[in-house]
């Protein structure tokens, strides 16, 4: 099922994944060394407070990648028609705990004249959303949209629109984030 606003700047998807796919990425990401969730480059406690680990491609992670890779061919064509769209970054996995947030921030702070260009990007909720309080997602495009995700959901939406994750107030949230790019914006 999709969910589309009428103006085409992001996009709903549901069930990315399984709730038990969620659970085997979540088990999975505890195997992958944690960093310090940064923006830009570094680490500033007053932009975001989060750990992450980055998922290398290999057998144990490829389904993850296809998986992504076929979901973004689907939608793409009827959505934002970037293109020649692709997975060229690592997947994040993001884990949120209580008062860790991500204030606003774009994916895409300029347009570059070369590849690659991240143009979507991905939040998939990974956590049951009874597991964790706050942490609804809000898109600036037309107008502040919040989301609250359910597990295996995905929130596509350009790279370029700010966005953010509110304050944790209990529990923990894990999320998968992917950017697919593709060659400069003409």
């Amino acid at each position: 099922m999709f969910y589309e606003p009428s103006q085409k700047q992001w996009l709903f998807i549901t069930d990315v994944f399984t709730p038990e796919e969620c659970e085997t990425i979540s088990k999975y990401s505890e195997s992958l060394p944690p960093e310090p969730g940064l923006t830009t480059g570094k680490q500033q406690q007053k932009a975001r407070s989060s750990t992450i680990a980055r998922v290398p491609v290999n057998a144990e992670s490829n389904w993850m990648y296809q998986r992504l890779v076929q979901t973004i061919e689907l939608t793409n064509p009827n959505t934002f028609q970037f293109e020649g769209l692709n997975v060229g970054e690592p997947i994040q996995l993001t884990q949120y705990v209580e008062n860790d947030f991500y204030d606003w921030h774009i994916d895409a702070v300029e347009f570059p004249k070369s590849p690659p260009v991240r143009k979507v990007s991905c939040s998939v909720l990974l956590s049951n959303s009874t597991e964790f309080d706050g942490g609804e997602m809000q898109v600036r495009a037309w107008n502040e949209e919040t989301i609250k995700l359910e597990q295996g959901q995905g929130l596509f939406f350009a790279s370029f629109l700010q966005h953010r994750v509110l304050p944790i107030t209990a529990g923990m949230r894990r999320s998968m984030v992917i950017w697919y790019n593709g060659p400069a914006f003409k």
